[in-house]
């Protein structure tokens, strides 16, 4: 709860988003700009109804975006990536005078912001870190001042309020339906196996295909002695490599218009500290990716003496379930910004074995994206709904009515063998109402109306119907409709891992 202050003219400012999360589509563009929309409180302590009025002279909005290096060694740079202030009040904003009954008065002002489009996205590392937050700031005076007394004013100032950018950079973020493409990477080792990737061209981490599938062609070289190599094994896994810089990139500052104003990186140097600071560094981070639940990599294993590999290609198809968001092994989104960059790269280890020979492994490394799009980012699930407790007219709460006890249904009784006639003679229309008198009468008697010839009859069973087992289900749209109940009742497999080959 905020505290209120003896000033009259403090107030306490809070700043709220809409959402508080902005989506960059595409890559970095400085001709694109995008809204992050809000709400500015201003609380005031109440007054008397008698008291002066109060008015807000100046009501600003300031969005900074900044982006800092820092390690264990005392290395600070910081940057101020963008900063711009908007005013949001065109003239004196009078606060209404209060009743005596609250203890505060509030006043919302609405705010629309523009983010550029060419800033990184948020991003939270070992050695850097890039934050974007709006301070709002307001300027308080008298309506009426004091005569031969000089002007009182008070500026408050409210706390940082973050906000989160995410940047969606695969080719789905502006089209869904666009295809994602594939890729082929010829690698060449010193070894008797040729490989080719075929890897996607982006991979969605949030995608409803929920796994990672990749396209191995093997052969044995032209050049090589042995015409047969046998493969045993096949293991993948994504390693996640951050780069850092104590220093800027140059080319960040050439392409984008980054301030000039930038502040001071010896501010927050402690004045006893040692070593040389003004050393620029560079740390590399790695870490694995979309590894098993104990933590290993995935390994499949072939069958019998392996997987017969000669010169002609062979083709293996892999398929890497996508783990949860919030796993560890969960791989991040590329990331490019002033001071560290994410890449990844598919690592494929091969063990394989000459004819008589020892088993040998072999890794090959493949360059490969990761990204998002905002129509398959995860939704922070609704909150659960309040308790509704029953009251009796008196206050006192009610009881739950007990639920009725759980009563079998009866067994079905048994089917005649007389059914009743199908719906198409119920279209058919009735016989003209008879007498029992004249010889209407004794005609309709001795000759009944004929039933159509493409009726059947409703005591006859039909032979093929009874003796067919009932385990389609069938339609008169056509065999198109023709549903194996078997085939609906089967359980779906979950996603996991598998190794095809041809």
């Amino acid at each position: 709860m905020w505290g209120y202050s003896n000033n009259p003219l403090a107030a306490q400012i809070h700043v709220e988003f809409s959402t508080g999360v902005v989506d960059l589509i595409g890559s970095a563009q400085t001709g694109t700009s995008y809204s992050l929309p809000g709400t500015v409180f201003l609380v005031f302590p109440a007054l008397a109804p008698f008291e002066r009025f109060r008015v807000v002279r100046d009501l600003s909005v300031t969005l900074e975006a900044k982006s800092e290096y820092f390690d264990d060694h005392g290395r600070y740079t910081p940057m101020r990536l963008h900063t711009a202030s908007f005013a949001l009040l065109a003239s004196a904003l009078q606060v209404p005078p209060s009743d005596g009954s609250t203890r505060s008065l509030t006043l919302a002002v609405p705010f629309d912001l523009r983010v550029p489009g060419w800033v990184p996205s948020s991003y939270a590392g070992v050695f850097a870190q890039t934050a974007f937050g709006v301070v709002a700031a307001a300027k308080m005076a008298w309506a009426r001042p004091r005569l031969l007394r000089e002007a009182d004013t008070h500026t408050s100032t409210s706390a940082y309020a973050p906000f989160l950018v995410r940047r969606h950079r695969m080719p789905t973020a502006i089209s869904p339906e666009s295809a994602i493409r594939l890729r082929a990477h010829h690698v060449r080792r010193d070894g008797p196996l040729d490989a080719t990737f075929h890897v996607p061209e982006w991979v969605d981490m949030h995608g409803g295909d929920r796994s990672l599938r990749v396209s191995v062609l093997l052969r044995v070289p032209e050049d090589s002695e042995a015409d047969e190599v046998l493969v045993t094994e096949i293991g993948m896994e994504v390693e996640e490599t951050d780069r850092y810089c104590s220093t800027r990139l140059p080319s960040y500052g050439l392409s984008f218009p980054i301030p000039l104003e930038q502040p001071t990186r010896f501010g927050r140097q402690h004045p006893l500290l040692l070593g040389d600071t003004d050393l620029p560094i560079r740390a590399v981070v790695k870490r694995a990716c979309l590894l098993s639940d104990e933590g290993l990599q995935r390994n499949f294993c072939f069958a019998a003496s392996g997987l017969r590999i000669g010169r002609k290609w062979r083709k293996v198809n892999v398929i890497l379930p996508l783990p949860d968001a919030s796993s560890t092994a969960a791989p991040q989104a590329d990331y490019d910004g002033p001071f560290v960059r994410r890449a990844h790269l598919l690592k494929t280890t091969l063990k394989y074995r000459l004819p008589g020979g020892d088993i040998l492994p072999i890794t090959f490394a493949t360059p490969i994206r990761f990204g998002t799009a905002p129509h398959t980012m995860p939704m922070e699930s609704a909150a659960p709904p309040a308790y509704i407790q029953v009251f009796e007219e008196n206050g006192e709460p009610r009881d739950c009515d007990p639920l009725p006890l759980y009563l079998p249904p009866p067994p079905p009784g048994p089917v005649p063998a007389y059914a009743s006639p199908p719906s198409r003679w119920r279209e058919l229309e009735p016989p003209p109402p008879t007498t029992l008198a004249g010889p209407a009468f004794e005609a309709s008697v001795a000759s009944p109306t004929p039933l159509p010839a493409d009726l059947p009859s409703p005591n006859h069973t039909d032979e093929s119907m009874a003796s067919e087992p009932r385990t389609s289900v069938d339609d008169a749209r056509g065999p198109a409709f023709k549903m194996s109940i078997a085939h609906l009742l089967a359980p779906t497999p979950a996603s996991s891992s598998r190794v095809e080959f041809e």
